[in-house]
Parts: C-alpha cells; structure tokens; sequence
C-alpha cells in the first residue's frame, strides 16, 4: 500500500510541474494541481443494531490529483481523483473485526462557486463522489466491502493566489448515498467522511 501513495504523490508532483512548465500553451480556464487530506470517517446504519453489532469510526486520508476548468470569474468544474484509506470497522459477537472499504479510489466532479473574485475568495462546492474499492470482497479477508459506492460531497473553502500557485484549504463532507452491506446478519451499512483537505492548483 506504501508503494501506491508514493507513486501517486511522485504521478501528482510530476503533472503539476509539467503544467507549470507549459503554462504558455495551456489555455488559461485550465488549471492542474494536487490535493492532501485528513479526516474523520463514520458508518451508520438506518437499522437498529443488535448488541452482538458495533461500528467503529476512525481517522481518514485522501492524496489526490485535480483538474479546475474556469467557465466564469464565479463558477468553475473541478473533477478530482483521489486515493483514500479509513480506519473504520465493523465489529460482531465481539471477536470478529472487519475493516470497512479500507483503501477506496475516490472520483468527484465538484462545481465550484466563488464568493468573490479577490486574491483570497472563499467557495463553496457540492458534487456527486464514486468510490471503488481498491480490493474486493473476499471470504479469506477481513476487509468489509460491497462494490462500489455512490456519495454527494459538500464543502467550503479559501482560494489564495500565490506566487507560483493557488493554495486552497477546504473543509468537505461526504455523505454516502447508498447502501455498501454485505453481511446478512446487517441490515444497512452507510460510509460517511469529515475531513480537512489542502489542494495546491
């Protein structure tokens, strides 16, 4: 797992120096870039849980390549690409501990809608999310996972141009929109996320 972060920041930080690099031929309305982030993950279940059942949330993390298309000085389309690992577990009858969509390859589309068009403008954002995890269920594993998973991203942000870049920390949320159990003993089982992320475009 080590090995695919590292070769993702190396893929992240090579395409946003190649861009730079050839700023003189890319139209002005593209933008490229990165993107980390930290975060909390949650499950929740619309079904009353037995006492043998407990859901365990824990911390998340999120690396990321990015592409803005500026149609106006106030809205732009920004898909994303991430790579994203929970520490979330589903746990039952008190011994058997399952890891819930541990790694998940993350797709966005997120409009994007700039509050003012200064040096420093807050946005918000709101986009559909797919998530696909990086391995699938298995009956030998103890990794919790269904397919893939759809989610709606809300979030708020500041854009600051710099020098060289813009740096744009955000706050996002993704609600998980549909069901990911695969235990008959489970009725529901949704994946939500809270986390800081620091894009770099």
């Amino acid at each position: 797992m080590r090995k695919v972060v590292l070769m993702l920041m190396i893929m992240a930080l090579a395409y946003l120096s190649y861009a730079q690099g050839s700023e003189q031929v890319t139209p002005s309305k593209f933008k490229y870039g990165f993107n980390l982030g930290v975060g909390y993950s949650m499950l929740s279940s619309a079904h009353e849980l037995t006492k043998e059942q407990q859901l365990e949330n824990g911390s998340s993390f999120q690396l990321g390549i990015i592409m803005e298309y500026q149609l106006n000085n106030w809205f732009s389309l920004a898909p994303k690409a991430e790579i994203a690992f929970n520490d979330t577990r589903y746990i039952k009858k008190k011994h058997t501990i399952e890891d819930v969509y541990p790694a998940t390859i993350n797709l966005n589309m997120l409009a994007k809608f700039k509050l003012n068009t200064s040096n420093m403008s807050p946005y918000i954002l709101v986009g559909p999310e797919f998530k696909q995890p990086l391995k699938a269920q298995s009956k030998t594993t103890t990794e919790f996972t269904h397919g893939s998973t759809m989610a709606v991203n809300l979030g708020v942000g500041i854009a600051k141009k710099l020098k060289y870049f813009t740096l744009a920390p955000e706050i996002r949320y993704s609600y998980g929109l549909t069901n990911i159990n695969s235990d008959p003993e489970l009725q529901s089982l949704y994946l939500h996320n809270l986390s800081l992320v620091l894009g770099f475009i």
